[in-house]
């Protein structure tokens, strides 16, 4: 968990700024971990930007509301919010950095 909140906050990424969209994807999926099957960006209203592998639409939409109801629980709050959805068999990630989202879905 610490890497991807690494990965949000790392201006080397820069997800609001990328123009392309592959290269988005492609710097996103070679700084997570191994065993991510898919990773999506969208934006604040869960537009999504770029996918790759099992994240799209849905995810995009249903990441971005977690982390707006998520960032409601604490307004003072000035970090953040992270939001781990867990089964046995996979996890999916969710953040935001500014008006971005970025989720990452991996499996065991």
């Amino acid at each position: 968990m610490n890497q991807f909140i690494q990965i949000m906050t790392n201006p080397i990424i820069q997800i609001d700024r990328m123009t392309d969209r592959e290269e988005m994807v492609r710097n996103v999926m070679e700084e997570v971990s191994c065993g991510a099957v898919g990773v999506v960006v969208a934006d604040s209203t869960g537009l999504v930007i770029a996918s790759k592998g099992t994240m799209g639409k849905e995810s995009a939409a249903v990441g971005t509301q977690l982390i707006s109801l998520a960032a409601e629980l604490d307004p003072r709050e000035t970090k953040p919010a992270v939001i781990h959805l867990q089964s046995e068999a996979e996890r999916m990630v969710f953040s935001r950095n500014g008006n971005i989202t970025l989720g990452v879905h991996y499996k065991r």
